[in-house]
């Protein structure tokens, strides 16, 4: 024993991932395009040119599959990090995708059984995915940070329902509760809360 666990503590650590060698995406968007499932993080540039200028927004090309769990895989195999998902604040689905109820409830079942993203991270659905990840370049921060703010303020003033990965593993599990997700779209250039 006392030769075993040495041994085992010494390749776990092997496989961890040294923190400059992760990335860590604020937004992650899935979509369909055709038969394929499309998907791509957003996430801020980890460094400044200049201590005035505003955090620059980073946006993957992204990748497809037949489904969700190939096309990220597709997706993070383009990254130069790895891409660690702890951190996530938004999960954005396309209209398209979340029709596609065999589709959704796969990516349901593969965010359950890998735990790769935060089960608190909150989930909106467009109409226009790439309309939503390309308005961040306007913001001063993030869109997954912004969405999340803007979501949160809308829940404190207008009751809005936020619904998390988690609600929707939980339901999909049940078939009890239906959960009105809320849909965003990008209006005279600002993200607005559509309809819940």
């Amino acid at each position: 024993i006392l030769v075993i666990i040495p041994i085992a503590i010494i390749f776990a650590g092997c496989n961890s991932t040294e923190l400059e060698d992760r990335c860590f995406p604020m937004l992650a968007a899935v979509d369909k395009g055709g038969s394929l499932v499309d998907f791509s993080y957003v996430f801020p540039e980890l460094g400044f040119k200049e201590e005035k200028e505003p955090q620059k927004l980073y946006i993957n090309n992204g990748g497809v599959g037949v489904d969700f769990k190939e096309a990220r895989s597709d997706c993070e195999s383009g990254l130069v990090k790895k891409a660690d998902g702890n951190h996530l604040k938004i999960l954005l689905l396309g209209e398209k995708f979340y029709e596609d109820k065999q589709a959704y409830t796969n990516m349901l079942k593969n965010l359950q059984s890998e735990e790769s993203f935060p089960r608190n991270a909150y989930v909106c659905i467009a109409s226009d995915v790439e309309d939503i990840k390309d308005s961040g370049e306007e913001l001063s921060e993030d869109v997954g940070t912004y969405l999340e703010q803007l979501l949160e303020k809308k829940q404190s003033e207008n009751g809005l329902t936020l619904v998390t990965i988690g609600d929707l593993i939980d339901e999909n599990d049940n078939d009890t509760i239906t959960y009105q997700i809320p849909y965003v779209k990008v209006d005279n250039d600002k993200i607005v809360i559509q309809r819940s």
